[in-house]
């Protein structure tokens, strides 16, 4: 009946599941054989746990059938597959948590801290915390411990999780406990598994918030199995940060200096999936660095060999900015109309177009005797999803992602100015000498990147 009615959409099951199913394995033939009973999507219309909301005695069939039967039938409407039929209020429901503002005291106390010890960032910091009474670190390292790595041309990987994934889990958190109570309503008999419950509540969630993209089907499961895989390479440096900016003070978190229920929440997110045991750095280090100056050797050391970006079209000028003799650019793809990055559901595709990149970087690098390709991301969870393949699949060139350390290249583009930007404004053009940047490139930039050292104090 499935194949009868059309109801298998094998390009989209693809793009949700390709790594459950085993090789050689026909997609239809996993869907109906495993995937249904994993509650997966048969196509972009159907839920099947929404189905199961709506008549939970088709719990005994299979809710696709069930569904098929009524079709067949002429009883099954359109309202059926359509997730408002049941969730209609669920975004007046859940809201997002009230993450405590930071301060102005510590936030005067940030911006003194970051004017007169900005050097400090470029040294090591490790912030240590304790989640059930096991210990914790995570590493910032060095200006000179990684620069030096990339000069003397030992490839290896940098992947982020920053602070807006681990807010994301918490907001699902949130959601979770919003989708269970509303199914004791619903359906108080039906029982669905903790997985069920998980897919659910981010179902839920990438209705509500699609312009999160982490909420995108089965995205966040297969970006756990990597996190919590025994697999993962000493030259792959996993980072997480729980913060949106650096802080001189060793803090976890930058919007306060305590731990509060919603911070501890989180790190026992953090503790979930990686280990004390594991080796976790500190996603800070680009921006750490764009506060003491350093990261102004990237460009240099870029110059040596051949550097793909893969990130958003506004980023497509990196190359000319850097002055790169080799450059090429695979885009990331932003918010559509429909308020959804489509980057996360194009994964996949966009993971052969890197490979596609890199291969040629690599020719290109042997013809011209140059140093190893260093492929540049921005991207956070998207890209570690990518970097996390990518250098599995050939661990020999660079994989970084820089995140928004990017941005300071293109502030004449108001559309990047992000808080943390604005936050040191002088400190970031004068350690990095971008006002003869910018004049290089004959752009004059706006207040606050105009102003004096001394206008910022006041700021």
């Amino acid at each position: 009946m499935i194949e009868q009615y059309n109801f298998f959409d094998r390009e989209t099951y693809l793009a949700n599941y390709l790594e459950d199913i085993s090789e050689g394995h026909d997609p239809l033939d996993y869907y109906i054989s495993v995937g249904q009973h994993n509650s997966h999507k048969p196509n972009n219309i159907f839920d099947p746990l929404i189905y199961l909301l709506n008549y939970p005695d088709a719990h005994y069939l299979g809710p696709v059938l069930h569904y098929l039967e009524r079709l067949r039938n002429g009883e099954a409407s359109i309202g059926d597959l359509c997730y408002a039929s049941v969730f209609s209020d669920i975004r007046q429901q859940i809201s997002w948590p009230g993450f405590n503002v930071q301060s102005q005291e510590l936030k005067d106390r940030d911006r003194n801290q970051g004017i007169e010890q900005s050097e400090a960032f470029a040294q090591e910091q490790v912030l240590e915390f304790t989640i059930d009474d096991k210990k914790y670190s995570l590493v910032a390292p060095s200006a000179d411990d990684l620069f030096n790595r990339i000069r003397d041309d030992q490839a290896f990987a940098l992947s982020r999780l920053p602070h807006g994934f681990w807010d994301g889990l918490l907001y699902l958190s949130h959601a979770r406990d919003t989708v269970t109570a509303k199914i004791a309503v619903l359906a108080p008999k039906l029982q669905l598994s903790d997985d069920d419950l998980d897919r659910l509540a981010e179902r839920a969630c990438d209705t509500i918030l699609p312009e999160m993209g982490i909420y995108q089907e089965n995205f966040l499961r297969e970006l756990f199995n990597e996190t919590t895989s025994s697999e993962v390479s000493k030259d792959h440096l996993r980072s997480v940060s729980f913060k949106w900016q650096p802080t001189v003070e060793n803090r976890v978190f930058g919007r306060t200096d305590t731990m509060g229920g919603m911070e501890l929440d989180q790190l026992k997110f953090f503790s979930k999936y990686f280990k004390p045991e594991h080796s976790v750095f500190e996603a800070m280090i680009w921006k750490r660095w764009v506060f003491s100056g350093d990261v102004m050797r990237l460009p240099v050391e870029a110059r040596d060999r051949p550097v793909v970006l893969v990130g958003p079209e506004r980023m497509a000028e990196l190359g000319m900015r850097w002055k790169l003799p080799w450059f090429s650019h695979v885009t990331i793809p932003l918010i559509n109309h429909e308020r959804r990055y489509r980057s996360y559901e194009l994964r996949y595709s966009i993971l052969e177009q890197c490979k596609d990149a890199v291969q040629v970087a690599k020719a290109l690098a042997i013809e011209n005797g140059t140093k190893k390709p260093l492929i540049v991301f921005q991207g956070g969870s998207f890209a570690y999803w990518l970097i996390a393949r990518l250098h599995k699949w050939d661990p020999s060139v660079f994989y970084l992602d820089f995140g928004q350390s990017l941005h300071i290249w293109f502030l004449d583009n108001p559309e990047v100015l992000a808080p943390w930007l604005t936050f040191h404004p002088r400190l970031i053009m004068e350690n990095c000498k971008l006002d003869e940047f910018y004049e290089g490139l004959g752009i004059h930039l706006a207040a606050p990147f105009g102003l004096s050292m001394s206008d910022e104090r006041e700021l």
